[in-house]
């Protein structure tokens, strides 16, 4: 298992769901 790998896809996923989450936020 490739921690470092786990962690930046973790972080892709998290930018992923925030950019979506402020999309279908009303402003």
């Amino acid at each position: 298992m490739n921690f470092i790998r786990m962690k930046k896809d973790l972080k892709t996923f998290l930018s992923s769901y925030i950019i979506e989450y402020n999309k279908s936020r009303p402003e």
